[in-house]
C-alpha cells in the first residue's frame, strides 16, 4: 500500500468523509466504508497466493474466552444474525438498523463487485457467519475469519445443518428457543470458517472482497489492522468497513491506539 492509500484510508475512518485518492475511492454512508482498490494498468492478471486457510477475527479481546466471553454474549449474537426480521423488531431496544443488517452489509459488497475481479470474499471477525453466508450470494468462495473457536464451530455447525438455535428473550429470565433456517439463497458449500487474529492474520491470498463490522473499535492495534489490509485486497477489489465510534474492552484503555475521538 502506498502512503497515499494509507492516509486515504485513516480518512476514511477517522473523517468520514466522501474522499477520492489516486489510490482509490471511497464512499461513506451511515457509518459504512467502501474503498476500492484502483487495478494498475500494467497488471491485470495477478496471481494470487493461495495458502492454507487459518487466521484470526476480532482481535485480543474477550471473544477469546470460551463462549464468546459470556454464555449470554454469544447467545444474543446469534439471535442478532439470524433472529427473523419480525421478531426482532418487536423489542423497542432493538435499533432499526440492526434488522437484517448482515443482509444489507453483504448487499454493499455484492453491489461493488468490479466484471473481472476474483470472485473469492473474507470476513474478518465473522462472529456468528451471517454475513459470510450472504456473501455467497454474490462470491464463489468465501472465507470467515474470527478469534473465538466458540463462535468458528457454531458457524461450521450452522454451514453443517442449514439452521440454527436461538434465543428469543422474554421477561426476565424467560424466553423460548427457536430455530432458524438460512434463507434457500444461501451457497452454504461456498463459505469456509476458520480461526485467527485480525491484527495477526498469515497469508491468505488475496480476495476481491474484504468485509468487516466493529473491528476498530475492539481490537488493540487498529493502525496495524489499517495498514495491514490491503495486502489481502486483489487490484480492483473493494474493502468494506461497517464500524462505530465505540471502543471495548483492553482497546479502550491505550489512547495511542486510537484513530481518533480523545483529547
Amino acid at each position: 500500500m502506498s502512503s497515499s492509500r494509507e492516509q486515504f484510508l485513516y480518512g476514511a475512518i477517522v473523517g468520514a468523509g466522501a474522499v477520492a485518492l489516486g489510490a482509490g475511492a471511497f464512499l461513506a454512508t451511515s457509518g459504512l466504508w467502501c474503498a476500492s482498490r484502483r487495478q494498475p494498468q500494467h497488471d491485470h492478471t495477478r496471481s494470487l497466493d493461495h495458502a492454507p486457510r487459518h487466521g484470526h477475527g476480532h482481535g485480543d479481546h474477550d471473544h477469546e474466552h470460551e463462549g464468546c466471553g459470556s454464555d449470554y454474549l454469544f447467545r444474543n449474537f446469534i439471535t442478532g444474525q439470524y433472529a427473523p426480521p419480525e421478531e426482532l423488531a418487536l423489542y423497542p431496544f432493538t435499533p432499526k438498523e440492526l434488522i437484517e443488517f448482515h443482509r444489507k452489509c453483504a448487499d454493499v459488497c455484492i453491489k461493488h463487485k468490479q466484471e473481472g475481479v476474483e470472485s473469492r470474499a473474507m470476513e474478518v471477525g465473522c462472529a456468528a457467519g451471517r454475513t459470510s453466508f450472504e456473501l455467497s450470494r454474490g462470491f464463489d468462495s468465501v472465507l470467515g475469519v474470527d478469534i473465538s473457536q466458540a463462535f468458528v464451530d457454531k458457524c461450521n455447525e450452522i454451514k453443517r445443518m442449514g439452521q440454527t438455535e436461538y434465543w428469543l428473550p422474554g421477561e426476565g429470565e424467560l424466553g423460548e428457543t427457536k430455530i432458524a433456517h438460512l434463507p434457500p439463497e444461501i451457497k452454504r458449500d461456498r463459505v469456509e470458517f476458520v480461526l485467527g487474529d485480525a491484527c495477526s492474520l498469515p497469508p491468505l491470498g488475496q480476495f476481491g472482497c474484504v468485509f468487516c463490522s466493529n473491528i476498530l473499535c475492539t481490537i488493540k492495534d487498529p493502525h496495524k489492522f489499517l495498514r495491514d489490509t490491503h495486502k489481502y485486497v486483489v487490484p480492483g477489489g473493494t474493502l468494506v468497513m461497517a464500524e462505530n465510534y465505540m471502543r471495548h474492552g483492553d482497546a479502550a484503555e491505550d489512547k495511542s491506539s486510537r484513530l481518533g475521538g480523545y483529547k
